[in-house]
């Protein structure tokens, strides 16, 4: 099963470019994409006045509940009483608009795969762009898509587990996931250490292994004390995407989405069921 729409770029305008080997190589950090330069720029900077040169925080997806039939209710928040939009690369456009308090809602129809979404709120003529784009499932589950950087997928904390795995075509990879808030988790892939991450107040860690994984399958485990959770995952080189900006399958572990980064690469976003994940306590 595949998704797919017309070319991405003016879908991609205003994120930074970048993939992940390019990323870890330039400053041997984790650096997620943002909006690129003139995307949120202060007002003033364009000539308005000095009194909205105030940043403003993008619009963000902060929860999805599914409704009957599989219609996806969106909730999240923007600058108050902004214009919200969704735009898939297939043109399709989802609007909402956003209270005084900033709150916002929307509704996606059922899909019978990943869609990817750009977001961005617009408030007096000025358009805010959330960083990287909105992928949502069939089922559900949302994640920010970053290049460069690891998917953001929106779950609350709670037990160990791995949620993605983003890799390019060089192996340089990151792992995403959530945890006990506050506790160092060590990351092994094929037993050996790649690094240790720490899990933030929001329960969510992220870590760029430190070294590339090679082609085929690799045992990933994420390790916290006494509590371990494991996958194996197949990593290989997405095939070229030449008349599609993206392309989402369904593997036995969740879900495969190989994108078009802004600079032109591939990117491949593997979002992991809690079901193909071995645990112990």
């Amino acid at each position: 099963m595949s998704s797919q729409g017309a070319p991405i770029q003016p879908f991609l305008k205003r994120v930074v470019r970048g993939t992940l080997s390019a990323v870890l190589l330039a400053s041997g950090l984790l650096v997620a994409c943002g909006p690129q330069h003139g995307a949120n720029q202060p007002v003033a900077a364009r000539g308005h006045p000095e009194a909205e040169t105030a940043y403003r925080e993008p619009p963000q997806v902060t929860g999805v509940t599914r409704q009957p039939g599989g219609e996806l209710a969106l909730r999240g928040v923007s600058p108050p009483s902004s214009s919200v939009r969704l735009a898939s690369p297939a043109g399709a456009l989802v609007s909402a608009m956003s209270e005084p308090n900033g709150d916002w809602r929307a509704r996606l129809p059922a899909g019978g795969s990943v869609r990817l979404f750009g977001v961005a709120a617009i408030e007096n003529g000025r358009t805010m762009q959330a960083e990287g784009y909105l992928a949502v499932t069939p089922e559900g589950l949302v994640a920010q898509l970053r290049a460069g950087a690891g998917a953001r997928v929106l779950a609350g904390p709670g037990t160990l587990r791995i949620l993605s795995l983003d890799f390019d075509r060089k192996g340089g990879a990151v792992l995403s996931g959530v945890g006990r808030a506050g506790a160092a988790v060590s990351i092994l892939a094929d037993g050996a250490s790649r690094g240790r991450a720490s899990v933030d107040a929001d329960g969510h860690f992220t870590l760029a292994l430190e070294e590339p994984l090679s082609e085929g399958p690799h045992r990933i485990e994420v390790v916290d004390g006494a509590d371990r959770i494991g996958t194996t995952e197949n990593v290989t080189a997405a095939a070229p995407l030449i008349n599609e900006p993206f392309r989402a399958n369904r593997v036995a572990e969740g879900w495969r989405i190989d994108w078009i980064t802004p600079g032109g690469g591939a990117q491949t976003t593997l979002l992991l069921s809690p079901q193909s994940q071995e645990g112990q306590s």
